[in-house]
């Protein structure tokens, strides 16, 4: 059963259908990134996380409002990097820290 911290990202994830679709990767990510710093349902969260990863829309671009695609992809693969490294799949922590850093820095 998920906690209550859990059922407040779930909460989230419920209204998903309200967004457009090329944000749905966003709100995947943000749930994530929530439940991670909650120290709570880190399998839960590695699974959104997975699931925000692969609906990152790889072409077109968003309303100009938003923070680029890119840097908010750096920021999923950096949430990604340290779900994994709680985890202790240090090795698969690293690649998407160095993910992370490419992204960024290739702006």
């Amino acid at each position: 059963m998920l906690d209550s911290d859990a059922s407040v990202a779930n909460h989230r994830l419920y209204k998903i259908d309200k967004a457009a679709d090329n944000i749905h990767w966003v709100i995947y990510l943000q749930a994530a990134e929530f439940l991670m710093i909650q120290e709570k349902e880190n399998e839960l969260a590695l699974e959104w996380i997975n699931l925000a990863e692969k609906k990152y829309p790889k072409t077109g671009e968003w309303h100009h409002q938003y923070y680029p695609k890119e840097y908010i992809l750096g920021q999923l693969y950096w949430t990604k990097a340290n779900l994994l490294a709680l985890k202790k799949d240090f090795k698969s922590a690293v690649n998407d820290f160095r993910n992370t850093v490419i992204i960024m820095t290739s702006n």
